[in-house]
């Protein structure tokens, strides 16, 4: 099918094109311009495909509508298994490689070494592996607001290059220099700040609105500030930031709105507020297509895509007034030390205070002040939280770690350093067992035979038969707990072991179906992915080869 363009006012052309090809003057210079087109991968964080197609019936998204009915763009949903998590899909779509990330938290056991995905460190460790393996497909591009940088020139609020390791290293040190250069122009400033006011007056009158009309509602602790950043900041900086690199012709961009995942996990999936947010992203998406019509050195395919979706959940917490960790303490005998992330505000404020330590050692001039009243809020926060951070792993003393990924969560005893059969660890915690078999709350649950094979031990009888297959292989990765469980689902919603209305990270429901929307002549058929490996293969076939041929 030939490709209609995209209409952008000539005069709105020559706008863009002066003002981001100023921005472009500070940075670095791209490979130069070639005739092969370069690519951009536009990922809206957690949204499964039937709430894209609800959200565009609803008027939410006109530019992705228009892209399908006018411009021979193609929508379609594609398969992503477990764990369905933005480190997993990351890493397999970049890399090809995503052996070894079992959820968004994981316990390394033969190291003592726990790895989660709110921390600038773990996010480094785990991309220094996997890119040891692989050229990443952004070779010669930009990264903004990923997990990992996918071997990018350019990476901009990047978890892994905010790592105190990679920030010494003088070639990260400019990752923030399109957030300087975007606020030069004061168009910028007062936009952004009209926006954080909006967006702002939005969260107190959606928080009002759950107060009076639903039950069901999470704590929000420092939500509010999450959001505005997330939401309005970095969607801005980002934006900006891939305009300039389209002007200035770099082979390849993949950026990452995640404000629809965040606002989601607090009040689920379709939630007006929720749907709302796509409304902003997809009138950054309207600038970068007009940005791409704009530029002349290089032609770009556009993709727009999820890396997962998301299931509505009632935490585990909620229903049930107990964490999963308080389940195993009472199950299991006092002595036993239990550490479990409970808390979205436990996890930023904690990982907030390691930042900073990192930061004092960069700087070595950190304000006191600031840092203590960091420390003050830090405290008020987590002071009704059950136990203090960190959990440290201790050989000499017998501890369990519970790590959450949404509706999942791997379960490591540390008795052992190897796979612990199911039957040792019911033979010393019978009653840990015999509780976590005939509770309600928990769907399935995977562990390990005598013979170190995995097994289902329960079943939920609202997954089909043939998704065992998935448990069975996540349990088989080297870094899987020695039991992996998973919240009920009644084939609507799910149990959430984290405190999140909507989630992901499992099996069932929409976590598993994301959405792909394609340029009308691309020859990737989402119908064919099973593994965001699969996506690798395809995006370095037909693009990156080309960069690393010149």
């Amino acid at each position: 099918m030939k490709r209609k363009e995209y209409k952008t006012n000539p005069l709105f052309q020559v706008f863009l094109k002066i003002k981001y090809a100023f921005l472009g003057k500070f940075l670095p210079s791209p490979q130069p311009e070639g005739h092969h087109p370069g690519f951009i991968l536009i990922q809206i964080d957690g949204i499964s495909y039937p709430v894209l197609v609800k959200a565009m019936e609803k008027g939410y998204t006109p530019t992705m509508a228009k892209l399908i009915n006018k411009n021979g763009y193609r929508l379609s949903h594609y398969q992503c298994p477990m764990p369905s998590n933005t480190p997993y899909v990351q890493a397999g779509m970049m890399y090809g490689y995503n052996k070894g990330i079992p959820g968004f938290r994981w316990l390394e056991k033969k190291k003592g070494l726990s790895v989660t995905f709110k921390e600038a460190s773990s996010a480094a460790l785990i991309e220094e592996r996997i890119s040891k393996k692989r050229i990443g497909i952004l070779k010669g591009g930009s990264s903004y607001l990923n997990l990992f940088t996918g071997g990018a020139e350019r990476s901009v609020f990047t978890l892994s290059t905010f790592a105190a390791s990679n920030l010494l290293k003088k070639k990260k040190l400019p990752q923030l220099d399109i957030f300087i250069l975007f606020f030069l122009y004061a168009s910028n400033l007062v936009r952004t700040s009209a926006y954080i006011i909006i967006d702002l007056c939005l969260e107190i009158f959606e928080w009002i609105a759950v107060l009076l009309l639903r039950k069901k509602r999470r704590r929000e602790g420092i939500f509010p500030l999450i959001r505005l950043i997330n939401n309005v900041i970095c969607r801005e900086v980002e934006t900006a930031g891939a305009m300039t690199d389209i002007i200035r012709g770099v082979p390849s961009v993949h950026l990452t709105y995640n404000g629809y995942d965040e606002i989601s996990h607090h009040r689920g999936p379709e939630f007006t507020g929720s749907l709302r947010v796509l409304r902003g992203i997809d009138r950054k998406l309207k600038k970068i297509i007009h940005a791409t019509n704009s530029g002349k050195k290089r032609k770009y395919d556009i993709y727009i895509f999820s890396d997962h979706g998301q299931t509505a959940s009632t935490p585990f917490l909620h229903k049930y007034g107990e964490t999963l960790a308080h389940f195993i303490q009472k199950t299991t005998p006092e002595e036993l030390e239990i550490m479990e992330f409970n808390s979205p505000q436990e996890v930023v404020l904690y990982e907030g205070r390691k930042y900073m330590n990192e930061l004092a050692l960069l700087t070595l001039n950190v304000p006191r002040l600031l840092y203590n009243l960091f420390d003050i809020v830090r405290a008020w926060s987590l002071k009704n939280e059950p136990k203090a951070l960190p959990f440290l792993w201790k050989e000499e003393k017998e501890q369990v770690f519970v790590n959450d990924s949404g509706p999942l969560a791997h379960i490591y005893f540390n008795f052992k350093k190897n796979k612990i059969p199911f039957e040792e660890i019911e033979t010393k915690y019978p009653e840990f067992v015999k509780s976590l078999l005939s509770h309600e709350g928990i769907g399935v649950v995977t562990a390990h035979s005598s013979s170190g094979k995995p097994t289902i031990v329960k079943w939920d009888k609202h997954l089909k038969e043939e998704d065992k297959e998935q448990f069975l292989r996540l349990a088989d990765d080297e870094n899987a707990g020695d039991i992996i469980v998973q919240g009920a689902f009644d084939g609507k919603e799910i149990i959430n072991f984290e405190e999140q209305l909507s989630g992901h990270g499992g099996l069932g429901g929409g976590q598993n179906e994301p959405f792909f929307l394609l340029p009308p002549d691309s020859l990737l058929d989402p119908s064919s992915i099973n593994d965001p490996k699969d996506l690798y293969h395809f995006f370095f076939e037909n693009y990156t080869k080309n960069v690393i041929k010149r």
